[in-house]
């Protein structure tokens, strides 16, 4: 008998879980899905009012920003293994009294040296590179050069309901 409820519970606990996750995913959905309308009015409105579109720019440094995360992780990831790596070595080495010529442990820490030199570098170089200025103002629209009572898209936004 006391497995049965046992076994209820563990149902009900199973199906109230699923539940709330389908709640979330269903509220989640909602909320993007009137973001996405809102951006879309915005957009609209600018189009209308003569304002180039700024998905581009938008995209552009989102490639920017995902380019200089790339290259600062090789920066310090690939440095870091290989000075682990050296430095593991050369501990086995010395522990274990292996016969090796020190002109090898010299020869296998200076190359660990070059080549994490030239990944800092290099990584900074792209991310000096991709470092984008702030964009320029657009030049104003020929809708309010003449005098036109359209509400600006910051204007917009700000009436926008929500």
């Amino acid at each position: 008998m006391d497995g049965i409820f046992i076994g209820l519970f563990i149902v009900a606990g199973t199906v109230a879980f699923f539940a709330f996750c389908a709640f979330a995913v269903w509220a989640d959905y909602r909320k993007k899905k009137d973001e996405r309308e809102a951006a879309r009015d915005e957009r609209m409105k600018a189009l209308e009012m003569g304002y180039p579109p700024a998905d581009a720019e938008i995209a552009r440094v989102q490639v920017d920003a995902s380019a200089v995360w790339a290259a600062g992780l090789i920066g310090f990831l690939v440095p870091l293994a290989l000075i682990g790596m050296t430095g593991t070595i050369t501990i086995i080495i010395v522990v274990n009294r292996i016969n090796v010529d020190a002109g090898f442990i010299a020869g296998g820490l200076t190359v660990t040296g070059v080549v994490s030199l030239v990944a800092i570098l290099r990584s900074l170089k792209v991310i000096s590179e991709r470092r984008s200025p702030r964009p320029e103002r657009p030049a104003v629209p020929e809708a309010r050069r003449r005098g036109s009572e359209d509400l600006s898209p910051a204007e917009f936004r700000e009436k926008r309901p929500g």
